[in-house]
C-alpha cells in the first residue's frame, strides 16, 4: 500500500495514506532506529513528486516497528509539522462504490468508533462510545424517516424482539449526516427525539486493518420462459481485506469458508468464482424443487420465490483483534425465512480465530449464572421471575457464538435456539467487570482492561 504523506498530531507520530489518518502510539513499541539520510531524501522526493505541492517538509523521523505481526512490513514514517486535509467534496447518493472505513470522532461530544460499510447504495454500520463499548447496529431508515435532504439517515435498530418492561418503548435512534470521501458530520437524534452533533473521520493505527466490500446478485426464474414466473434471489455483501499485511491472505480463506462451509483453502478460487459454485449450486437447487409444478400456475406460485443472502460485517477492528458478524437469511417455502448471526473472533496478530479460553477461565457455571442474571436485566423480568416467561427452558447456558467489545463478552442466539421466532436473535453481555480474576491475562493486557 502507498504511503504517501505523513504527519504528527499532540506529539504521537501518524501519517496519511490518501488522505485517511493512520496513527501510531508510542506505548505499542516504536523505537527510532538509525538510517541513511540518503534513504530519506529520497523517500521524501518520492513523496513530493506524488503530491506535488502538498507538502513542506520541515523535519522528520524513521521509525522501524519491533512487532512486524501487526503489519507484516515494517513501517516507514515520516514526522512532519504540516497537516494537508482534502478537500471536502460530497459524493452523490447514486455513486454506487463500496467500501469499508473505521471511523473515529465524537457523538453528543463522546469518543465513539464507527465501523462504516456501503455496498451498492446502502449504508450500514456498527458502532460504540469507547466508554461504554456495547455495540449498536445501524441500518437503512424505515421509509416515512429516509429523507432528509442530501443527508444520509440510518436508524439505530436490534433483531430481539422483547422489550425491557420496565421502560417505555422508544423509537429508534437517528443519524443524519453528510458523507464526505474520509469524513462525516450531521446531528444523532436519540430515543427522545434530542439532537446533538456528531463528526468522525476514518482512522486507523497499526492494530487495526483495512478492507473493501464485495456485492453479488443474480436472479433465476423457475420458468424461463415466463416473464411472471417465481423467481429465486441471491444477495451477497461482503468484507474482504484491501492492503498489503501479512495477514490477508489468511482473512481470504477464512471469509470464504463462512461464505461456503465447504470450501477449502486447497481449492484455491477466487471470489467470483466462488459466488459462482454458490449460486449455481443454489439454482439447481431451486429448479429440482419446482421441476414438476404447472408452469400454468407461474403467477400464483408465490412460495417458490426463494431467496439467499448473506453479508459479512465488522464489528471490532482494533488491538489486532478482528470480530465479524456473518448473517444469513434464506427463504425457500414455508411461513417465514430463516435467518441467524454467527460470529468470529480472531486474533490477527497470530492469524488464529480464537477460542473462548483466550478470553475467559470461567467455567460452564460461572457463565450460566452470569447470563442468566443478565438477561433478566436485559428483558425487564424480576430476580424470582422464571426465565422460561420468555425462554424455553428455566436456564440460559452458553453456546459457541460469542463475540466481544471494549467491555463486555457476548453471547448470541439465533431465533428458536432458546426461544421462540419471534423474538429474534438474542445477545446477552457479561460485563468484564463481572469476569474479574477470569479473564486471560493476555487478553486483558491488549484490551487495556484493569
Amino acid at each position: 500500500m502507498q504511503r504517501y504523506f505523513l504527519i504528527s498530531e499532540n506529539g504521537n507520530p501518524s501519517f496519511l495514506i490518501t488522505g485517511i489518518e493512520y496513527k501510531i502510539f508510542p506505548d505499542l513499541g516504536f523505537n527510532p532506529v538509525p538510517v541513511s539520510i540518503l534513504v530519506i531524501l529520497i523517500k521524501i522526493l518520492l513523496m513530493r513528486i506524488t503530491h506535488a505541492g502538498f507538502l513542506f517538509i520541515t523535519g522528520f523521523i524513521l521509525y522501524g516497528c519491533n512487532n512486524p505481526k501487526n503489519t507484516g512490513e515494517a513501517p516507514v514514517v515520516v514526522d512532519t509539522i504540516v497537516k494537508v486535509t482534502e478537500p471536502v467534496v460530497n459524493i452523490p447518493l447514486t455513486d454506487s462504490g463500496n467500501f469499508y472505513k473505521r471511523m473515529v470522532g465524537t457523538v453528543a461530544g463522546k469518543p465513539v468508533v464507527l465501523n462504516l460499510q456501503r455496498a451498492g447504495h446502502q449504508f450500514s454500520g456498527i458502532y460504540y462510545f469507547t466508554q461504554v463499548g456495547s455495540f449498536i447496529e445501524l441500518g437503512p431508515a424505515s421509509p416515512e424517516n429516509k429523507k432528509a435532504g442530501d443527508s444520509i439517515v440510518l436508524e439505530e435498530f436490534t433483531s430481539e424482539k422483547f422489550d425491557n418492561r420496565n421502560e417505555q418503548p422508544s423509537l429508534p435512534g437517528k443519524w443524519i449526516f453528510t458523507y464526505a470521501g474520509h469524513a462525516i458530520e450531521g446531528v444523532w437524534v436519540d430515543a427522545h427525539g434530542n439532537r446533538y452533533p456528531l463528526a468522525l473521520r476514518e482512522q486507523y493505527d497499526l492494530t487495526s486493518y483495512t478492507f473493501n466490500v464485495l456485492s453479488y446478485s443474480d436472479s433465476a426464474r423457475l420458468f424461463p420462459g415466463h416473464k411472471n414466473s417465481s423467481q429465486a434471489h441471491t444477495r451477497e455483501d461482503f468484507v474482504i481485506p484491501a492492503g498489503n499485511y501479512s495477514a490477508g491472505t489468511w482473512l481470504n480463506t477464512e471469509i470464504m469458508k463462512m461464505l461456503d462451509d465447504t470450501y477449502k483453502s486447497t481449492m484455491a478460487l477466487s471470489y467470483d468464482s466462488l459466488i459462482n459454485r454458490i449460486h449455481h449450486s443454489f439454482f439447481t437447487d431451486y429448479h429440482e424443487q419446482g421441476k414438476n409444478l404447472d408452469e400454468k400456475e407461474a403467477e400464483s406460485l408465490t412460495y417458490m420465490n426463494y431467496d439467499l443472502e448473506q453479508n459479512i460485517k465488522i464489528y471490532w477492528n482494533d488491538k489486532s483483534y478482528l470480530v465479524l458478524s456473518h448473517f444469513g437469511y434464506s427463504y425457500a417455502g414455508g411461513a417465514h425465512g430463516n435467518y441467524g448471526a454467527t460470529f468470529y473472533c480472531y486474533n490477527v496478530a497470530e492469524k488464529k480465530r480464537m477460542r473462548l479460553s483466550d478470553i475467559t477461565s470461567a467455567d460452564t457455571l460461572l457463565l450460566q449464572k452470569l447470563l442468566e442474571e443478565n438477561f433478566k436485566k436485559r428483558a425487564g423480568l424480576k430476580p424470582n421471575e422464571k426465565l422460561n416467561t420468555i425462554l424455553f427452558d428455566n436456564f440460559l447456558k452458553p453456546n459457541k457464538n460469542f463475540y466481544f467489545s471494549g467491555n463486555e463478552l457476548i453471547f448470541s442466539y439465533q431465533p428458536y435456539e432458546i426461544a421462540a421466532y419471534v423474538y429474534g436473535q438474542i445477545d446477552i453481555g457479561i460485563p468484564f467487570t463481572d469476569l474479574k480474576g477470569y479473564l486471560n491475562p493476555i487478553f486483558q493486557k491488549r484490551m487495556g482492561l484493569p
